[in-house]
């Protein structure tokens, strides 16, 4: 019998099995649907987790090395000024132009909302190879931290670190915390 493990409900809750498919593995997955809160949660995780992670198939890790370019690249002083024009107003004249016909990234919205600044330390948990860190680093940030257990080997740029560790495993105080698309994946996300 599945006992939900946030709110301790035992009844009307609905069991289904998912396959995996991404990797071609076609293993078999128990998960429950709480009939009281409505929590998804698998019934036992793999003890293997790192299979459906590889790190040469996993969209989060593949593509090539993206963290070789400076900070003080031409580009990246432009996409710093636009940066800061969007979310402080810097840089007036500069940024507006540059700005013109611009897709503001999503993540601009939530980094304004958060009040981080560019010496803010930054935890990224799940961070897969670092991509969204370094767009961080390339803007300016220059406290940046990512953890990954899946990650094969540890980075180290200016401005920026990510380690193969979970996040209980990492020491600290950071200002900001982000987990994008991998709180879904922890075993025992009620311990996170």
């Amino acid at each position: 019998m599945y006992r939900c493990s946030v709110c301790q409900n035992e009844s009307n809750n609905k069991k289904f099995i998912a396959r995996e498919l991404m990797f071609g593995y076609n293993d078999e997955f128990i998960y429950w649907e709480c009939g009281n809160c409505k929590r998804l949660e698998i019934d036992r995780s793999p003890e293997n987790l790192d299979k459906y992670y590889p790190t040469d198939k996993y969209y989060s890790f593949i593509g090539k090395n993206v963290y070789t370019d400076s900070p003080k690249s031409l580009k990246n002083r432009i996409e710093k000024l636009k940066y800061e024009f969007i979310l402080s107003g810097k840089n007036k004249i500069a940024g507006h132009i540059l700005s013109l016909y611009y897709k503001i990234p999503s993540f601009y919205e939530w980094i304004k909302i958060s009040g981080v600044i560019s010496s803010s330390t930054i935890l990224d948990v799940g961070c897969g190879r670092g991509v969204l860190l370094n767009r961080f680093r390339k803007m300016g940030f220059t406290n940046l931290t990512g953890v990954d257990p899946f990650n094969k080997k540890n980075i180290e740029v200016k401005g920026m670190s990510i380690y193969n560790k979970t996040v209980f495993e990492i020491n600290g105080q950071y200002d900001f915390i982000m987990s994008h698309h991998s709180f879904e994946h922890m075993p025992e996300p009620e311990r996170h």
